[in-house]
């Protein structure tokens, strides 16, 4: 009977990891869509992996679940929070845009060294005025 129960117990785990595993990859192709519901994907995910690692006896990776979960529930905030704000707007280089950047301020040299920009983002505006020419 103890077998039994045992072989039945294996099953459910599996499944459950199964279950698991499917929602970690809707969780990825969700992200990659911007989909806020991958957040509660990810709860699902790593609640059943809470769940499986504990019975397991694997209390490290439990922990680390529980790390996960706290993740994913601050992740979700975020977004929600961030969803409401502006996109960012991104424009795309020109070819050599870069390149001419450099070369206008003398700091091409033999290895090409690219230089650091920093955060006053007057760089970041000449680049874009050069790339618009």
């Amino acid at each position: 009977m103890d077998h039994l129960i045992s072989f039945f117990s294996e099953i459910m785990i599996f499944n459950l990891e199964s279950i698991a595993v499917l929602f970690s990859i809707l969780y990825v192709i969700l992200v990659a869509r911007e989909n806020i519901w991958c957040w509660a994907a990810a709860i699902i995910s790593v609640s059943l992996y809470i769940f499986i690692c504990y019975e397991a006896k694997l209390y490290a990776e439990t922990g680390l679940q529980f790390f996960y979960l706290i993740m994913a529930v601050i992740g979700f905030l975020f977004w929600k929070v961030s969803a409401d704000k502006k996109q960012l707007n991104i424009k795309e280089l020109k070819k050599q845009t870069f390149y001419k950047w450099l070369k206008s301020h003398d700091k091409l040299s033999g290895q090409s060294k690219i230089p650091r920009i920093n955060n006053n983002l007057n760089d970041v505006d000449e680049i874009l005025q050069i790339n618009n020419t």
